[in-house]
């Protein structure tokens, strides 16, 4: 019966942590920008191996590195993409060639499992794991909350492209960038 209970408090746990987290904003830019399968799939396949990461071997991270500079890194990062986003969208710009959906994945996957690094679902899901000694079932309660809130996130990015002119939603993506990282950045530095 523990090991339900630990799956149980998992997803109740991570899906109300991760729910309107920067993550889900992230993946709701990508999914403007590109297909929704491919950005659902690098997102989930990210989250999931964070997830295992946290559940498993997240103590030792912690242990070298300090969480604070994690977020900080992070978080530039992000501003950085974002301001990036910012001045390409304010160049005059080519059309756009064809975007692969190999690319598309490797993109979503290094973006969220980068967005994940030292993130309060993570920390969740190793004090969880910690304290049921159930790493398994704390894995597959978080990774399930996690793929359904990338679907919601997904499809969140899909219905905008088609409510939002392209030129409005390259600028909102931009700003969504920019905001994950000062929202991670105020997080690291409370």
């Amino acid at each position: 019966m523990a090991s339900w209970a630990a799956f149980a408090a998992a997803f109740a746990l991570v899906g109300l942590a991760e729910l309107g987290d920067k993550t889900q904003l992230l993946v709701v830019g990508l999914a403007a920008r590109h297909p929704r399968g491919p950005v659902w799939l690098g997102a989930t396949t990210a989250e999931a191996l964070m997830a295992a990461l946290a559940a498993v071997a997240g103590a030792a991270l912690l242990g070298v590195v300090p969480l604070t500079a994690i977020q900080v890194s992070v978080a530039a990062a992000f501003v950085a993409l974002g301001l990036y986003l910012f001045w390409k969208r304010s160049r005059p710009e080519p059309p756009a060639p064809e975007v692969r959906a190999r690319n598309v994945f490797l993109a979503s996957f290094a973006l969220v499992a980068l967005g994940e690094l030292g993130d309060k679902t993570q920390l969740a899901i190793l004090a969880l794991a910690a304290a049921t000694q159930a790493p398994g079932e704390v894995f597959a309660g978080a990774a399930l909350a996690l793929a359904l809130l990338m679907g919601l996130a997904v499809l969140v990015g899909d219905r905008l492209t088609k409510l939002v002119p392209a030129r409005i939603l390259d600028r909102i993506v931009a700003a969504l960038f920019v905001a994950a990282g000062v929202l991670l950045a105020l997080d690291a530095l409370a």
